[in-house]
């Protein structure tokens, strides 16, 4: 079921993804500025993307293991479009974050967070929600101090 989530994900965010003038692509090009070499990026309205998966979540009625091994695989794509969407899916199962959901993102980080915007769509979005929360305060302080 896995790998049928991610084509649908890979074939959705294709089929959509915005027409842009070469200008246009130029421009999103330099504000995304990626350092990977082989960096893709369609141009799809994150809330065009974070719709699509909440339709997509309810088709396939994911549990929190299979949308950490989706965002696994998708955050690890030179395709940013599939990364932001790999990171909402995850999101949509934000009561079942523990510590391991932490450490998944800390060991992910160094060789696959190559925009601003993926780090700081992680970090807004997934990880400062959760280490925020009351009773986190130690883990918290674990994780700022080890990053």
């Amino acid at each position: 079921m896995i790998e049928n989530v991610i084509q649908e994900i890979r074939t959705y965010l294709k089929n959509n993804s915005a027409h842009l003038t070469v200008e246009q692509k130029s421009r999103m090009y330099k504000i995304l500025n990626s350092d990977n070499p082989n960096f893709v990026a369609y141009g799809n309205k994150h809330s065009d993307i974070e719709k699509f998966i909440r339709e997509l979540n309810s088709k396939f009625l994911l549990n929190y293991d299979e949308a950490s091994e989706i965002f696994k695989i998708l955050i690890k794509s030179d395709v940013h479009d599939e990364k932001i969407a790999g990171i909402f899916l995850l999101n949509r199962f934000k009561k079942d974050f523990n510590k391991e959901t932490v450490d998944m993102i800390q060991e992910l980080i160094p060789s696959n967070f190559d925009t601003w915007a993926i780090t700081d769509t992680t970090m807004i979005r997934v990880i400062g929600p959760f280490l925020g929360k009351k009773g986190n305060e130690e883990l918290t302080k674990k994780t700022l101090a080890a990053w």
